[in-house]
């Protein structure tokens, strides 16, 4: 029994010293990874007209934890481009401004 709660302990501290639920788990932001977010939310949002590829471009005021402005030029299946001003904030999240 005490083995059992000792790995059950061990588990948990694994979860939490692996930081599950933080937002920008895995380092600063880049342009790559901010274009891989929103490829993936696009995807979660099952559109008729998903992102095939997006790419990012930081701009003057993105800091070393990648939070700041981007223009993020978007590319759909249906052969549409579109560009998004995307503000970054430090804990990784965004949106669209």
């Amino acid at each position: 029994m005490k083995q059992r709660f000792s790995l059950i302990v061990l588990a948990l501290t694994l979860v939490v010293a692996t930081g599950c639920g933080s937002n920008n788990s895995g380092g600063p932001v880049t342009p790559e990874k901010l274009a891989q977010k929103i490829v993936d939310s696009n995807h979660k949002a099952n559109t008729n007209n998903p992102l095939t590829n997006v790419q990012c471009y930081p701009q003057s005021d993105v800091k070393a934890d990648g939070s700041g402005t981007y223009f993020c030029d978007e590319y759909f299946q249906s052969g549409g481009q579109s560009r998004a001003k995307v503000a970054v904030n430090p804990d990784g999240s965004w949106k669209n401004t």
